[in-house]
């Protein structure tokens, strides 16, 4: 049995499907940590301006490489950036918020600093609150909600389950390990073996169909 941590096509779909159902918000969240390979406080960083041009531009933590990628459109509405990109910003709250991701606290901590403005003082952590935009712990609660409601047991509900993800699916796919690389934005090959990695029947499987192939 697998000890990689990641999601089915079928899982994957399912937990869109019931991240779209919570609000378009929480379907961009889990639709951009999937697609891009994102970590949970990269999503909260993303700025307004970071998706303005159609692609989506990450400067990425931890080392990790500058990612500048197309945002896709896709037949499935579950895994179309585009349409969940334009259906959150449909209602997604005005402001002055530079963030991508605003979270309903932050609008509210806002508004309130608005009308006391002459308390400063005391208004002042909330004003800072504001401005980093939602938090990590915030989008983590998103894909905890999403994949409890998919069926999902504890250990996979986490957003780093869906960049396993998208590194499993797409080894699987055939994807060669440095293009995965630029992807999931590796500095070190070695980090992206980690999400390619296979299981000892997968590996059986390969062994086998080259060792009859060699001998066919």
């Amino acid at each position: 049995m697998s000890t990689f941590k990641y999601w089915t096509p079928e899982e994957l779909l399912n937990v869109l499907a019931e991240a779209k159902k919570a609000s378009p918000r929480n379907h961009l969240i889990v639709l951009l940590g999937y697609k891009h390979g994102l970590r949970a406080s990269e999503i909260a960083r993303l700025r307004l301006k970071d998706v303005a041009s159609g692609r989506l531009d990450c400067k990425r933590l931890k080392g990790s490489l500058h990612t500048n990628r197309p945002l896709e459109s896709n037949d499935n509405v579950l895994l179309c950036e585009k349409r969940a990109l334009a259906a959150y910003l449909s209602e997604r709250p005005t402001g002055e918020s530079p963030f991508l991701f605003v979270s309903r606290l932050s609008v509210k901590a806002r508004e309130r600093a608005a009308n006391r403005r002459t308390d400063a003082d005391r208004w002042g952590e909330d004003v800072d609150r504001t401005a980093r935009g939602i938090s990590r712990d915030a989008i983590a609660e998103v894909f905890e909600d999403a994949t409890f409601r998919a069926g999902i047991e504890p250990g996979r509900r986490n957003p780093h389950c869906a960049k396993h993800s998208l590194g499993a699916h797409l080894y699987r796919a055939g994807v060669d390990t440095f293009a995965l690389q630029q992807i999931l934005g590796h500095r070190d090959a070695k980090s992206t073996a980690v999400y390619a990695g296979v299981t000892q029947d997968e590996a059986h499987a390969k062994a086998r169909s080259a060792i009859s192939a060699i001998f066919a």
